[in-house]
């Protein structure tokens, strides 16, 4: 209890500087919206050669507890989630790189519409009365509209204080760019952070982030990854 009351805590204290961070970046947030302007494309087309993360032109959107702004994208974000370098080809494989892990995939794309498999990387941690053992995993997720990313987290951890949906998985081209866009929404799971959890948390806080707390649990969570490309 005390391990998801310091998440949930850091969480809230996260919300709170990212509102004053957002409040005086509006305009420039307006400004800088990306707009992904590519068009469908197919395995034929952007088959035999190497696509590579541009991290300079990507961003990420996130809204929280009615707070909302841009971030500039960096290597860590998403947990390796999202492909860094990929190459298609035309059979519908692909050599799939996200942070940590290398793996020959599949892909599939419908319109805008883009499904592809990979092995995502991370590290594993066991614990016993005196001791810890740490070891490198390899997960294979599928990335597509639907997915639950939450069996990825669950497959480190018993029960994850938060469930994570892929409601947006797009791919579109424009001349020597690739776009993937990727929208992850989260909702807390209210097994953990149930009322009885909420009324301890605010009692524990001295009712100083109770009422965030409380906020933040009911709010709509969600991630957009803009993610552009560079052919190779």
């Amino acid at each position: 209890m005390n391990k998801i009351f310091r998440f949930f805590v850091f969480t809230a204290i996260a919300v709170s500087s990212f509102s004053f961070a957002s409040c005086g970046s509006d305009d420039d947030d307006e400004d800088s919206t990306p707009i992904l302007v590519g068009n469908p494309t197919s395995p034929e087309e952007i088959s035999g050669d190497t696509w590579v993360l541009n991290y300079g032109e990507s961003k990420s959107y996130s809204t929280m507890n009615g707070i909302s702004g841009f971030s500039n994208l960096n290597s860590s974000d998403a947990n390796g989630l999202y492909l860094v370098s990929v190459k298609f080809y035309a059979d519908g494989t692909a050599d799939c790189e996200v942070s940590g892990a290398s793996s020959k995939g599949t892909y599939s794309i419908d319109g805008k519409e883009f499904t592809c498999s990979y092995d995502i990387a991370y590290k594993l941690t066991t614990y016993n009365d005196t001791s810890s053992t740490t070891s490198d995993k390899t997960y294979r997720m599928t990335m597509k509209k639907g997915a639950d990313l939450a069996e990825f987290f669950t497959s480190q951890v018993s029960t994850t204080p938060m469930y994570y949906t892929l409601t947006q998985h797009q791919i579109s081209k424009l001349g020597n760019k690739l776009y993937i866009t990727m929208t992850v929404t989260a909702s807390y799971n209210e097994d953990i952070f149930n009322d009885e959890f909420i009324d301890g948390a605010y009692e524990s806080a001295g009712g100083k982030f109770g009422d965030l707390i409380k906020k933040t649990i009911k709010s709509d969570k969600y991630t957009t990854y803009y993610l552009v490309y560079d052919k190779k």
